[in-house]
């Protein structure tokens, strides 16, 4: 799903340097924490992660009506997600 994810060993090869956006916690204080509690965000992101898992499976031509879908989950998506 992301360019950065080591599928060797199911981690994040650039977690210590991630940037700001693949930081949960820093987004929900700057952008989401008035429109969220913690535990309804982190639930959020939880359904965020599996529908990504889910498009990850999909044929080219399926990505994008898949991604439309997303949207309804909140639209949280970057463009270094893909």
């Amino acid at each position: 799903i992301c360019k950065y994810f080591d599928m060797s060993n199911y981690l994040c090869s650039i977690y210590e340097t991630r940037p700001e956006i693949c930081r949960v916690d820093v987004q929900y204080k700057k952008h989401y924490k008035q429109l969220y509690s913690w535990d309804d965000f982190v639930k959020l992101n939880l359904k965020i992660c599996a529908k990504l898992e889910e498009i990850s499976k999909c044929s080219d031509k399926d990505f994008a009506l898949n991604l439309r879908g997303f949207q309804n989950l909140g639209g949280f998506i970057t463009a270094n997600i893909f």
